[in-house]
């Protein structure tokens, strides 16, 4: 059975330890506010808001797959392929 000064010294330690992982919870919190609010100034600069950036994604996937689709009409594939042929043989 424990004494109770032995007891006393195990509270104050857990009590300590507790503390100490407080002061590192709440400084690791305050680091990761810090970077979301750059994160939301950093996308505001970019001329977009934070509630809008999903929207904004798929726009420009949209835009990027337009884009992907009109460079590939422009190549001459089947000339390519030819050529491959004509290489080989």
């Amino acid at each position: 059975m424990m004494g109770y000064e032995e007891q006393l010294n195990r509270l104050k330690r857990g009590l300590q330890q507790a503390q100490r992982l407080r002061a590192d919870a709440e400084t690791k919190r305050n680091f990761y506010l810090e970077q979301r609010e750059k994160i939301i100034l950093r996308i505001r600069e970019l001329g977009v808001e934070p509630e809008e950036l999903e929207q904004e994604i798929k726009r420009l996937q949209g835009e990027m797959e337009k884009l992907l689709r009109e460079a590939e009409a422009l190549i001459p594939w089947e000339l390519l392929e030819k050529e491959n042929r004509k290489g080989q043989g």
